[in-house]
């Protein structure tokens, strides 16, 4: 995605940030201030996934003018998202609520310590290996880790994101 972004950046640039930063797994999640915007975005990135052969599937928004001219069979079975809706849109196997994703780099993080930790081979006897026992010590590069992730784990709470409440407030 990230070549895609770069080859396609001059003729579509919204698309530019969006195949670089918005992407989770196979997910786009993206947004703009304006239904306008919005939709040049997404004009964008249809465009520029088609120069390579792909298409966008799924798709759900919370406005209706961004999914017209999309395809009924490429959209979500949510496909309007309201803001008091129990509904939820699936992201790969993600149930908690971040359509931004100014998360996901603390739960990739996480993930990837755990990947980490489930690869670990201690030897045991005689060349032999196998992976850590539940209750082991990890070994001290992986503490490491840990330790730093959940000390920096509470500055989570400082991110706010202001909601969008669907007007402009003139100023």
């Amino acid at each position: 995605m990230h070549q895609l972004a770069q080859d396609e950046s001059v003729r579509y640039p919204l698309a530019q940030h969006v195949l670089q930063k918005e992407i989770y797994v196979d997910d786009v999640q993206s947004g703009h201030d304006t239904v306008d915007g919005a939709i040049k975005i997404r004009e964008d990135l249809i465009a520029a996934l088609q120069s390579a052969g792909m298409c966008l599937r799924k798709w759900a928004s919370n406005h209706p003018d961004l999914l017209v001219n999309i395809a009924q069979e490429h959209m979500s079975n949510s496909t309007i998202l309201e803001v008091d809706n129990h509904d939820s849109i699936k992201t790969l196997v993600a149930r908690l609520y971040d359509p931004l994703g100014f998360i996901v780099p603390v739960i990739t993080t996480a993930k990837a310590i755990l990947k980490d930790v489930w690869s670990v081979r201690i030897e045991r006897t005689a060349g032999v290996s196998s992976p850590l026992e539940w209750d082991e010590t990890l070994p001290l590069d992986l503490r490491e880790r840990w330790n730093d992730y959940i000390t920096r784990l509470p500055d989570v709470e400082a991110i706010q994101v202001p909601r969008w409440l669907m007007f402009n407030v003139a100023v």
